[in-house]
């Protein structure tokens, strides 16, 4: 297991597990694995939008990172970014969703009201934690 994100609502606990190109979605009231959504590559960091509605799965490729987004209606990824190696952290603050990856010490930034990438915030992000803050930028 890398990395573990709890549903907005608490009803759903998302779940990355090394070798896995898949997402595991446990089921916080009885406790058990309910689904296992599919992505590209085996996933390193998940996290939730604040709206309930995407859940940002980032992956390592080997040469680069992946940054895909599902859609938690159907568990189905709905847009694809490619980011920097080891994006091994995601945070999102108020409309960006902030990537920090680790070879390379950037923040990729994502625009989440368009769905596109920003210019990244170079050398911050060294380290296996991430906090980001309104006004860090």
């Amino acid at each position: 297991m890398n990395r573990i994100a709890l549903s907005t609502d608490g009803k759903r606990l998302f779940v990355t597990v090394g070798d896995s190109p898949n997402v595991t979605v446990i089921d916080t009231a009885i406790d058990a694995v309910i689904e296992k959504a599919a992505v590209f590559a085996p996933p390193f960091s998940v996290f939730p939008t604040p709206d309930g509605k995407w859940l940002l799965v980032g992956e390592d490729l080997g040469t680069k990172g992946k940054l895909e987004v599902l859609d938690l209606q159907d568990l189905t990824v709905r847009h694809t970014f490619d980011v920097d190696r080891l994006p091994f952290g995601i945070k999102i603050v108020n409309n960006e969703a902030f990537v920090a990856c680790y070879l390379s010490g950037n923040l990729d930034v994502l625009n989440l009201q368009d769905w596109t990438m920003e210019p990244p915030i170079p050398g911050v992000a060294h380290g296996d934690g991430l906090a980001v803050w309104t006004g860090s930028r």
